[in-house]
This record gives structure tokens, sequence and C-alpha cells, in this order.
């Protein structure tokens, strides 16, 4: 999980630069490229937290199910 989040964060990165450059040799507006580029960064980060949160609610579950049979 750690990894996707870092993977994610970067990829934007990457991406908002890309975008940037992109526009700077099209000559178009330079935010609407990093915009363009920085999309499915977005989506990405937005899976990764989805699945952080999956697995923390699988985990709690898990250690709920395990306490109540010790009981």
């Amino acid at each position: 999980m750690k990894y996707l989040m870092f993977f994610a964060i970067i990829s934007f990165t990457l991406a908002l630069f890309a975008g940037f450059l992109v526009g700077d040799a099209t000559g178009s507006d330079r935010l609407g490229g990093a915009t363009a580029a920085g999309i499915s960064a977005i989506l990405l980060l937005v899976y990764a937290v989805g699945v952080g949160v999956n697995d923390t609610i699988k985990q709690l579950k898990s250690q709920q199910q395990d306490a109540t049979k010790q009981i």
C-alpha cells in the first residue's frame, strides 16, 4: 500500500511536469496541458486511497473476529 501511494504521488508530479513541457512545446496554455496530463495520475491517487481504506477495513474486521473468538 505504501508503495502504491508513493508511485501515485511520483506519477502525479511527473505528469504535471510533462504537461508543462507539452504545453510549452505546442504553444498552448501550460496549465491546460498540465491538467490534461495529470488526470490519470489523480485517478491513480484516488485509487490508491481507496485501496488503503479497503485494506484498513479488512484488517479491522479480522481483528474484531479474532477478538470475538477469544471471548
